[in-house]
């Protein structure tokens, strides 16, 4: 799901037409630094809700 949301960027990678040239090139252009704060943060949502919703359901189900 994630590749779709970022097809193009993944293109302009594979395409080998970019115009950087090294890693930092890279990493300090916006649309690559919004990618890896969209991937950390959807990560980060993603492995927290499993166990917030269990310790809610764990607090819901005593009661």
């Amino acid at each position: 799901a994630y590749a779709g949301a970022s097809l193009p960027l993944l293109v302009l990678f594979i395409s080998g037409q970019s115009a950087f040239t090294g890693w930092g090139q890279i990493i300090n252009n916006e649309a690559i630094a919004t990618e890896i704060i969209r991937t950390l943060s959807g990560s980060i949502g993603l492995i927290l809700s499993v166990p917030i919703t269990t310790f809610i359901a764990v607090l819901w189900y005593k009661k």
